[in-house]
Parts: C-alpha cells; sequence; structure tokens
C-alpha cells in the first residue's frame, strides 16, 4: 500500500511541474515582433535621416543614412523566387 501512495506522490508531482512550465512557456500570449530594413524618406532639406546606409549593414554616425529598421513585415505582398526543382 505504501508503494502506491509513493507512486502516486511522484505522479502528482511530476504533473504539477509540467503544468507550470506550460504555463510559463506560454505567458503574455503574445505573437514575436518581426523588423524589417525600410528605406527612409527625404526631408524637407532633400537629405536622409536615416541610421543605417547600405541596407541595414553599416550604422552611420552622422544620421544621415538611407535606412532605418522598423517593425513590419514590408509592404504585405508575397514574396516571389526563381528555383529549380531537383530530380
Amino acid at each position: 500500500m505504501r508503494r502506491y501512495l509513493v507512486v502516486a506522490a511522484c505522479l502528482s508531482a511530476t504533473l504539477g511541474a509540467a503544468g507550470v512550465m506550460a504555463a510559463g512557456a506560454s505567458a503574455g500570449g503574445s505573437r514575436p515582433a518581426l523588423f524589417e530594413c525600410a528605406k527612409v524618406k527625404k526631408n524637407a532639406a532633400k537629405k536622409y535621416e536615416g541610421r543605417y546606409k547600405n541596407g541595414c549593414v553599416k550604422e552611420n554616425s552622422k544620421g544621415e543614412g538611407e535606412y532605418e529598421v522598423k517593425e513590419g513585415i514590408g509592404k504585405g505582398k508575397l514574396m516571389k523566387a526563381k528555383g529549380r526543382r531537383e530530380p
């Protein structure tokens, strides 16, 4: 009888721990943020005010880059690609 009590206690502890971990993994319920490298429009003085140049690769210390990292996934268009099928 004592063996059944020990097994029941271990099973209960294991299920309780699994429940706590599952609740912690889905805490918040928010989706991850996606970012893109977007081209910046020119200001009134006809200069760019972005933080990066060369497509968000190299940071511009003067603040005159043509690109900026912003949250979003582009213009909402489907991605187009070309490739070949391997047999």
